[in-house]
């Protein structure tokens, strides 16, 4: 019982030990090449956890149910490109469009899953598919301009020097998200699915609309992710780019959520989010080469995967290449 008290405690501090390094490492590697780190520096990593962040949320929370949503970087673009192409008279309605989209792809996907009884991995890398396409055929090869210049230049304007009101904005549904995985029934739905969806099944757990919920929840954060950064950028994306789904696939691991499923948290794939984009912006005040960061970048999720490497045999990933059991859902 104390061994695993102890599992559970170190699993849980993982993420924000790591963050402690990050920022250390932020602190001391400019030191040694002559970089500078001020207010600006932090205030741009947070400006990047928002990026990505909530793509990291949607996907990390599919992870905790031990799946792995395929689409979540076609949908945070696609979410981009609707919000700033329907939404220039009013974002409101862009911003609605490209939620709607995520929620109704969620909603399928989701429906496909739990009525088939399939892996999350097929379904999800056909909604990336169609996604993929569907923002191909609407920006025709080329970014959306927006006009509305001065919507990105307040969603980015600064807040106590480090925030903005888009940040602000990503980390109060990160909170928000937090509140309903510790408080309500939901978030222990959410964690007995993944740990185990037969014993799930068995307490009475709702698995068919937590699984629903969550993948609904995906769609909505990454359109949603991506609505918000096309603003601020005032463009919208003329292709699927495949840097939001690796960002958020390294944020939530180093944030705690195991490959198995039924572990993870929000505050802990926020730590995860902000500990990445802390070394990427380290990397770039050292000058470090685009290749070197990759490889220093590849070098910490390996290290962290190696630590949880008996999670590899049960992840969504390795169930493809075992027979899939009908009764699993």
């Amino acid at each position: 019982m104390v061994g695993r008290l102890s599992a559970t405690t170190s699993r849980g501090l993982q993420p924000w030990l790591i963050l402690l390094a990050m920022v250390v490492g932020l602190i001391v590697l400019p030191r040694l090449f002559s970089g500078t780190v001020d207010s600006f520096t932090v205030y741009t990593i947070i400006q990047a956890f928002a990026d990505f962040g909530l793509v990291a949320l949607g996907l990390g929370l599919t992870m905790v149910i031990a799946e792995y949503d395929l689409s979540s970087a076609a949908v945070y673009a696609l979410g981009g490109l609707l919000a700033v192409k329907f939404g220039e008279s009013s974002p409101l309605l862009g911003a609605a469009l490209a939620l709607g989209v995520g929620i109704t792809l969620g909603v399928v996907q989701g429906g496909l899953m739990t009525s088939l009884r399939i892996s999350s991995v097929p379904v999800t890398l056909g909604g990336y598919v169609i996604c993929a396409g569907i923002t191909s055929a609407v920006a025709h090869g080329k970014p959306v301009p927006y006009d509305n210049i001065n919507l990105g230049i307040d969603l980015n304007r600064q807040i106590a020097t480090v925030f903005s009101p888009r940040s602000l904005t990503v980390l109060g549904l990160f909170v928000t998200a937090a509140a309903v995985m510790r408080f309500t029934r939901v978030g222990r739905s959410v964690r007995a699915v993944g740990g185990d969806i037969r014993a799930s099944r068995t307490a009475g757990v709702r698995v068919r609309a937590t699984v629903l919920g969550v993948m609904v929840t995906s769609g909505a954060c990454c359109s949603l992710g991506g609505a918000l950064t096309s603003f601020s950028v005032a463009s919208g994306p003329s292709d699927v780019s495949v840097t939001p789904l690796i960002f958020a696939t390294i944020a939530a691991i180093l944030g705690g959520v195991t490959l198995t499923g039924g572990r993870g948290t929000p505050l802990g794939i926020a730590a995860g989010a902000l500990s990445l984009a802390t070394l990427n912006q380290t990397l770039a005040i050292v000058g470090a080469a685009d290749y070197l960061s990759s490889i220093i970048t590849a070098m910490l999720l390996l290290l962290v995967t190696v630590v949880t490497a008996p999670d590899l045999a049960r992840s969504p990933l390795g169930r493809l290449r075992r027979p899939h059991t009908p009764a699993a859902r």
